[in-house]
């Protein structure tokens, strides 16, 4: 037999090894004695896989050079729609009347009956917000919310500090520039959160040109970014991973959306 590799008319997948195994048994058992209806049966099925063979690879052929592919929910459509027309139609009366107004296209009738048409878009916000908890406001939250980054956090508060608090950016990085690490807070705590930002009590460390260390300690007042405002425990939470984000902390920001006790879980 000669290689005649035919794809599948729906799957497009190349089934030419199972044919070519049928191909064989089949010849096996037209040489070993056979009654003559047998014979005659396996003649005809034979004609008429080969017909739908042929026809299949003509289709998949013809979808392929059109760029039209049959997907598994056409298919079933399609078979549905033949088995509504041969059944006359939905809701049908004594008349031929439809209990419903006809349509351009039956599978928007098959729609209808599978109940599709009920599938509304969800609302993204409130998808997000499906298991989302009553989310305490500042005044009631922000002791904890500092409890908590004060304790686990420290590091990155000093980092809100010197960076994103305009003032000492600036004066850190005139004197960095000089000499490097001639200003750096190496931490920092809360001392006040509110909606609109956070004051931070900073551990300020400065060093001298011959490597003599002054420490001392200030308070920063650092605003979320884009003078956004924050006023509940979730929306915080969320100003905070950005905040680390814009600090290059992104590793820290799954343990403070995780905060226990606080916001949504």
């Amino acid at each position: 037999m000669g290689d005649c590799r035919v794809p599948d008319a729906i799957t497009m997948t190349d089934n030419s090894a199972k044919r070519l195994t049928n191909a064989q048994m089949r010849a096996k058992q037209a040489g070993a004695d056979e009654p003559e209806a047998l014979r005659q049966m396996r003649l005809k099925r034979e004609a008429e896989e080969a017909a739908q063979s042929e026809e299949g690879r003509k289709d998949a052929e013809k979808r392929a050079k059109e760029g039209k592919f049959v997907s598994g929910q056409d298919v079933r459509e399609a078979r549905l729609a033949e088995q509504l027309k041969a059944a006359g139609g939905p809701g049908r009366r004594g008349g031929g009347e439809s209990d419903e107004a006809p349509t351009r296209d039956i599978r928007e009738t098959l729609r209808k009956m599978q109940g599709s048409e009920k599938r509304k878009r969800a609302d993204e916000e409130a998808l997000l917000h499906q298991s989302t908890v009553e989310s305490a406001p500042v005044a009631e939250c922000g002791p904890a919310i500092a409890e908590f980054m004060n304790k686990n956090h420290a590091d990155c508060l000093g980092a809100f500090a010197i960076k994103l608090n305009p003032e000492l950016a600036a004066t850190a990085g005139k004197a960095n520039a000089f000499m490097n690490g001639a200003l750096v807070i190496p931490d920092a705590k809360i001392v006040r959160i509110d909606e609109k930002g956070m004051d931070l009590e900073a551990r300020v460390v400065e060093t001298g040109f011959f490597g003599n260390q002054k420490e001392k300690t200030m308070v920063v007042r650092v605003d979320y970014p884009n003078g956004e405002i924050h006023s509940h425990a979730d929306s915080i939470k969320m100003a905070i991973i950005g905040m680390l984000r814009s600090c290059d902390m992104i590793s820290q920001t799954a343990s403070v959306l995780a905060m226990p006790g606080i916001g949504s879980k």
